[in-house]
């Protein structure tokens, strides 16, 4: 069965964490667990043939358990989710924020420069996109400001404190804020800082932490869920700009929180770094129904880490521009038991490589909708994926996923892999896949014992195939095309189920 997993290297302080076994076949890699769940196994790249299709890791839970439930009613339907909006490019320079709180305004530019690395091209909507990293302390309520190695944290022309320490500052500028408030009120910080990688420090709700320069996270994590900007329990938190390096069990962590934006955010993490971005709810993996709501990011950079550059588990209405990624182990952008999502371009180098994982990942029923999958309720405009271990990959019961376009290349023997996949378009628009399989297939232990309906509804569209890649439905004796087709495929071999 599907799993949970979180995964942070092999840490000894984190060696006391459970760990879960992934689902199906391959035994890729162990990795990291994390706080308050566990990380399986990642799966092996699969290999195709017969009707053994193989399988990757599991797929990040909560706090473990397995994905439950019986048989799934399935609906057909048409796509509708639409085209996330491109976000023009340039940086943003946009007058001082509203003094007290978020700024107006509509859609925020998605893109522009940001502090070391290409620029961004997704398109999400923001409130806070006036809180530009250009230099004003204007319209703030509470400044951090470095000079030489102290910062001084200041509200109200009051100086709240003084010193060389990260998070004594941190902490006391969002003391420094009103308590009990329910309107957003901003901090500026400008500088660099270094935090200790065992901290959790709690952002309140209604916050607008503006990070105008590096965090820099050090040392070993101890303890659980263990992130410098954490928050859980909260609502209305905005991180319009981040710079990290270093070395987080989570860079950011959101737990049981909703109305929740990130901005321009680069994650340039160590190899013993966990996951870059995690967003989930509370309660079990394997019981919990609930969902929290509204998450959107702009544009998001990582590189290095050992997991995923965002992970999402339990979130309805989500809102994503650009997923951007070289060099991780694990996924670019890893959906898990979430709905109502849109995303612009998830695009990943040489992310997963030699594991199960994939540049763009769906699991553990995303996209059910009380008992069925409804056609593009899960909407993503491009993926792009060069290397690694694979481009896209539905495991677990997934569905109503649909993609426009992608452009896949060189990613494993499975470039593309659809287990348990419902009401499903690969390539709605256009799409090209160099080397590798696109496989429909099915997850034989969880099929056999009816967790997992059969792979139904599934479109492999408008695709041009080179380098000897492949599409192949599996299982065709024990359950016929069961409405999977291919259409306008050429430049390669097609096995559909008769």
């Amino acid at each position: 069965m599907a799993k949970s997993e979180r995964k942070f290297g092999s840490l000894a302080a984190l060696a006391g964490l459970l760990l879960v076994l992934g689902c199906g076949s391959g035994s890729g890699g162990a990795g990291p667990a994390g706080a308050g769940g566990s990380k399986a196994t990642g799966g092996a790249v699969g290999q195709g043939g017969g009707n053994s299709s193989a399988t990757g890791g599991s797929s990040t839970g909560i706090a473990g358990g397995n994905e439950t439930g019986g048989a799934t009613t399935l609906t057909g339907g048409t796509s509708t989710g639409g085209a996330s909006a491109a976000g023009s490019g340039g940086a943003k320079t946009g007058g001082a924020p509203g003094t007290g709180g978020a700024a107006s305004g509509g859609a925020s530019s998605v893109g522009g420069a940001k502090t070391g690395g290409a620029p961004g091209t997704g398109g999400s909507t923001s409130g806070t996109s006036s809180y530009a990293c250009n230099g004003t302390t204007t319209g703030y309520n509470t400044t951090m400001i470095k000079s030489g190695s102290t910062w001084a944290v200041t509200s109200s022309g009051t100086e709240r404190y003084s010193g060389a320490d990260t998070q004594a500052a941190l902490t006391a500028a969002y003391n420094s804020l009103t308590a009990g408030r329910t309107t957003k009120q901003s901090i500026l910080v400008q500088g660099d800082g270094d935090i200790d990688a065992s901290a959790q420090l709690a952002i309140p709700s209604y916050t607008i932490l503006n990070w105008c320069g590096t965090l820099n996270v050090s040392g070993t994590p101890s303890g659980s869920d263990r992130s410098p900007l954490y928050a859980r329990g909260k609502t209305d938190i905005d991180i319009p700009n981040l710079h990290m390096t270093g070395s987080p069990q989570y860079g950011i962590f959101f737990r049981g929180t909703n109305n929740m934006h990130l901005g321009q955010i680069d994650l340039r993490l160590t190899s013993t770094a966990g996951i870059g971005i995690r967003v989930d709810t509370s309660g079990s993996a394997g019981s919990d129904t609930t969902f929290n709501t509204n998450l959107s990011i702009d544009y998001v950079y990582g590189t290095g880490m050992s997991s995923h550059i965002v992970e999402t588990y339990g979130i309805d209405n989500i809102k994503i521009g650009t997923v951007e990624g070289n060099a991780v182990g694990e996924c670019g952008l890893l959906f898990n038991r979430s709905i109502n999502a849109t995303v612009n371009l998830v695009t990943c180098t040489n992310c997963g490589t030699g594991t199960g994982y994939a540049a763009f990942r769906v699991a553990n029923s995303v996209g059910k909708i009380g008992t069925a999958f409804p056609a593009g309720n899960i909407h993503v405009t491009k993926v792009v994926a060069r290397g690694g271990g694979r481009g896209i990959f539905s495991v677990s019961g997934c569905g109503g996923l649909t993609i426009d376009q992608i452009d896949v290349a060189n990613t494993g023997n499975t470039s593309i892999l659809l287990q348990n996949t419902y009401n499903t378009t690969i390539a709605a628009v256009s799409g090209t896949v160099v080397g590798g399989l696109v496989q429909i297939s099915n997850d034989t232990t969880n099929t056999d014992n009816g967790t997992y309906l059969p792979s139904q509804n599934v479109a492999i569209k408008n695709l041009v195939l080179s380098g000897g890649a492949a599409v192949r439905q599996d299982w065709c004796t024990q359950f016929g095309a069961n409405g999977c087709t291919a259409t306008n495929v050429t430049g390669g071999n097609v096995a559909m189920c008769p």
